[in-house]
């Protein structure tokens, strides 16, 4: 039985599983290398934290009043790493962190969630 648009229910619901599964393998992956991050960065392993980090990593830290700061490289990225970290993931390795660090809107933000 097809719906009013011409695609069939069963595969629809077939496809949304799909996609369902797929995202949560990516999260998971995601949040293995986040949490291999921040035990690297708990131990003082700061091996462990260049090895996480593609080779050209950016970081990027926002601190608002006292200006934003760039910082580019694996090993510089792994020494500077503080406050909210957002971190974007390629091949499983990072390739961007982006630091919030600006009290104001840290104060702002609903960590609750």
């Amino acid at each position: 039985m097809e719906s009013g648009d011409g695609v069939d229910p069963a595969e629809q619901g077939v496809l949304a599983d799909s996609v369902s599964l797929a995202l949560l393998v990516v999260l998971e992956a995601l949040r293995e290398i986040v949490d291999a991050w921040r035990a690297a960065a708990r131990g003082g392993d700061f091996a462990g934290l260049v090895a996480l980090l593609h080779p050209d990593a950016v970081l990027r830290v926002d601190t608002s009043g006292a200006g934003s700061k760039l910082v580019q490289g694996a090993a510089k990225v792994a020494g500077q790493a503080t406050a909210v970290l957002a971190f974007t993931v390629a091949d499983g390795l990072i390739v961007e962190i982006d630091i919030l660090a600006d009290p104001q809107r840290l104060a702002a933000l609903d960590f609750a969630r």
